[in-house]
């Protein structure tokens, strides 16, 4: 699927997530729209929790926020929560969708495909590390410009 497919199917799922009057049901719906939109696959939460947390400048609190509603997903599925925790955990992942969702929208030209924006989402947040790729990177262009040797 194409970049804006996969997008339209996210906001797809999304929408059908928050149209019931079911919570417990809400809370499963959303939380697969926003792995939908995260590109997660056989369940890499890590995964999940790393490229949202990217887009917020407090990376740690929303990690372990992230790991929070991770939680209270999987306690609703397994063995139930209640009802206010669930509600809660609806909103709050419905956030994390919408701000994933606008980074698609405003960033989403500068890569090739959704597998490349992950990459991007995946990359270390220190400043220090990112110049240092970015440093490797050139490096690289002029090793294999010269031939490699």
């Amino acid at each position: 699927m194409n970049y804006n497919g996969r997008l339209i199917d996210a906001l797809l799922r999304y929408v059908r997530a928050l149209d019931g009057w079911d919570q417990e049901l809400a809370l499963t719906k959303v939380w697969a729209a926003l792995e939908s939109l995260v590109g997660v696959e056989n369940a890499r939460y890590d995964d999940l929790v790393r490229r949202c947390s990217f887009l917020f400048e407090n990376l740690d609190y929303h990690k372990q926020l992230l790991e929070h509603f991770r939680e209270t997903r999987n306690m609703n599925v397994h063995s139930g929560v209640r009802p206010a925790e669930v509600k809660n955990a609806v909103y709050a992942i419905a956030f994390y969708f919408v701000r994933l969702f606008e980074f698609h929208i405003q960033m989403g030209r500068n890569f090739k495909s959704f597998a490349e924006a992950n990459e991007f989402l995946d990359l270390s947040p220190d400043p220090s590390l990112l110049i240092r790729k970015v440093s490797l990177g050139k490096l690289g262009l002029k090793y294999r410009g010269n031939g490699g040797s």
